[in-house]
């Protein structure tokens, strides 16, 4: 039996307090709303608040990331509906190293959803045990650039501000081999460095706005 639109609990994780407001003030005429701003406290609650579905960044400021979450919920609440909403095209680009998304996840890019109507969509097949990953495209105006796993792995460090040597480190690998790297991934993200740009705020940039996929 399906639940009606007052029916449904949503609970929304995300560490951005402005996507929380928003999202969270969007979703109150179709749902009730918890909204969390990190993945402890989603899977503290829960019990308490028993939603239908949970709709989940993937890159969290440290501690565990939305893969995690969602893992927890496919072992542990298998009925409840799973939503991934992310800058991120790619899983890669946003979860820790090792982490990945369960399978019967809907997955979608916050660029591509015109609206209200197309997460409540998602919620509802979330419920049904739909995945609609392979549906959702991003449009033509909005060309992504293509890039490894290798090179999506040091583009979320970069990101997060590390620098070669940290990055090394991350991976396990000598500074010279992160430096080569680095660079190839800048060239595979098509950009060059010249005097009046930093390529690696460029980078930041394009993996913030969820200009890039991992192949």
């Amino acid at each position: 039996m399906s639940k009606t639109t007052k029916e449904l609990r949503v609970m929304l994780v995300d560490d951005d307090e402005f996507s929380l407001t928003i999202l969270g003030e969007s979703m109150q005429h179709w749902a009730s709303v918890l909204g969390v701003s990190t993945v402890s406290d989603a899977v503290s609650q829960i019990e308490a608040f028993d939603p239908h579905a949970v709709i989940t960044d993937l890159n969290f400021n440290g501690g565990p990331d939305g893969g995690e979450l969602l893992r927890h919920l496919e072992a542990e609440y298998p009925w409840i509906g799973r939503v991934v909403l992310t800058s991120h095209s790619s899983p890669t680009l946003a979860l820790n190293r090792g982490s990945e998304i369960p399978k019967d996840t809907v997955y979608l890019v916050k660029a591509d959803v015109a609206g209200g109507a197309a997460l409540k969509l998602a919620v509802e097949e979330s419920i049904r045990g739909l995945s609609v990953q392979a549906q959702r495209q991003p449009s033509e105006a909005e060309p992504r650039v293509q890039i490894s796993k290798s090179q999506a792995e040091v583009l979320k460090l970069i990101a997060a501000g590390k620098s070669n040597a940290a990055i090394a480190t991350a991976l396990g690998i000598t500074i010279r081999a992160a430096e080569g790297l680095v660079q190839r991934t800048f060239a595979a993200l098509q950009l060059k460095p010249d005097e009046d740009n930093n390529v690696r705020v460029l980078a930041t940039r394009m993996w913030i706005e969820g200009k890039v996929t991992s192949r």
